[in-house]
């Protein structure tokens, strides 16, 4: 059937004009909608040491070199003994000035690690942590932060045994902690995102945890609701796109989804809407020292960036570059700026590539 456009002579000539460009806009916009992808790819960063606890290097020169690379959130773990020792106010100070600066906020909730020392506040702890004080917990943090922290994730590597123990029963001590936090969340703040897992992509054949994708099907037996997938993709010393036989890292996104997509299939993790999850890597970095170290610096910073657009080309939500400033502990250092403020290689990487990881 075809369209009739009523009118005639100059004046029904003009009407007829506009209709089509019109008709012609709508076109191009519905084109360039359907071009663009569905949500921009996020960078974030995570350095808790030198913006939360605190040291010599500078907080808002830090934040300015992590827009630098295109960072547009930020991660911050909130974990109860630090909660309890310091109060709100360093989390207020570094809240309110990364906002300031453009940062858009993720706070991860969790119980005291194993490894934190003897006298460190337990009432919510990593072994056996109760759901009721946890929801307490978070209904004080939610309260605090409601408008200006847009997205939390409940707990950090509960498949690891420094985090949640005994790890034989922690997939079901993880799907109460999460569904209470993620009620009280939602209840306080509904427009705030609220992640599961966290999860840490190794412990494929190690005693000390689970294998990142037994837990997630173990911890979602009974069902659970949530707006994404929060997930740590290291597997180290390796490029990003080789395939691990110890970790199910960056090399295996593809994996991940096809997970994802069975779990909401069978409705046991999906979103509100019914979709399965998207994913958020929220942790990742190469060790400059530690375990697994990256020995050439001119490997690291083509590993990282590659790493960051193998996540952009798989549809990944956001990803986290973990640390920023260089930590010089040898069990743990992936930072790309020196303490004194010089920028690595990696870091010079990273911005070189950000109008292609973020378009600006």
């Amino acid at each position: 059937m075809g369209l009739t456009i009523a009118g005639s002579g100059r004046r029904g000539a003009r009407r007829r004009s506009g209709i089509v460009i019109a008709l012609v806009t709508l076109a191009l916009t519905t084109l360039a909608a359907a071009a663009r992808p569905a949500h921009a790819f996020e960078v974030a960063v995570q350095d808790d040491r030198t913006l939360l606890a605190g040291t010599s290097y500078s907080r808002a020169r830090a934040l300015d070199q992590a827009r630098a690379i295109g960072a547009t959130a930020l991660r911050v773990n909130v974990i109860y003994a630090d909660w309890v020792r310091m109060g709100t106010g360093p989390y207020d100070s570094l809240v309110d000035l990364a906002r300031s600066k453009g940062f858009r906020l993720q706070f991860t909730l969790m119980g005291t690690p194993r490894y934190f020392d003897a006298r460190a506040p337990r009432w919510i702890g990593h072994r056996y942590p109760s759901p009721i004080r946890f929801a307490s917990w978070v209904s004080e943090v939610a309260t605090h932060f409601a408008g200006r922290v847009r997205r939390y994730s409940i707990w950090n590597e509960p498949n690891l045994v420094y985090y949640l123990e005994p790890q034989r029963k922690a997939a079901s001590m993880y799907a109460n902690l999460f569904k209470a936090g993620y009620r009280t969340i939602k209840r306080i703040d509904r427009g705030a995102q609220v992640l599961w897992g966290e999860l840490f992509s190794g412990n494929l054949h190690n005693p000390g945890g689970t294998a990142p994708m037994n837990f997630l099907w173990a911890a979602t037996r009974n069902g659970a609701r949530a707006d994404g997938l929060a997930y740590h993709p290291f597997q180290y010393n390796l490029a990003p796109d080789r395939k691990s036989k110890r970790y199910v890292g960056i090399s295996s996104i593809s994996g991940i989804k096809a997970n994802l997509r069975d779990l909401a299939r069978r409705h046991r993790l999906r979103t509100p809407s019914g979709r399965p999850l998207p994913i958020y890597f929220t942790e990742f970095g190469y060790q400059i020292l530690g375990s697994y170290p990256v020995r050439s610096e001119a490997r690291r910073a083509s590993w990282t960036v590659s790493a960051f657009r193998i996540a952009k080309r798989a549809g990944v939500r956001s990803m986290l570059l973990y640390h920023l400033v260089r930590t010089y502990a040898r069990r743990w250092d992936s930072g790309v700026i020196t303490i004194g403020g010089t920028p690595l290689l990696t870091y010079r990487a990273l911005v070189g590539a950000r109008r292609a990881l973020v378009g600006r």
